[in-house]
């Protein structure tokens, strides 16, 4: 229980330096294209390991592989759409 809370800490103190620092970062008029992209990719990432880590699992046990076709065919339609 006492390595859980570490854990949970931790992870809750990573979370708060990073919006912590990526507020900052983009209230700054001086970032650079490059930057900016960084930041937002490494929003993007996030969210896409939030949704591979919990998300998806129960999806896929409670609506079996068609959960992958349906994700797989939304990212290649919003990917479409995006360029």
């Amino acid at each position: 229980m006492s390595s859980m809370r570490t854990n949970l800490r931790r992870g809750a103190g990573l979370v708060a330096a990073a919006t912590s620092a990526f507020s900052i970062a983009c209230q700054s008029d001086q970032l650079t294209a490059r930057t900016l992209g960084t930041l937002q990719a490494f929003a993007g990432g996030a969210t896409i390991a939030v949704l591979a880590d919990s998300l998806m699992p129960e999806a896929f046990k409670e609506g079996g592989w068609w959960v992958g076709i349906a994700t797989a065919t939304g990212f290649l339609v919003a990917f479409l759409l995006g360029g």
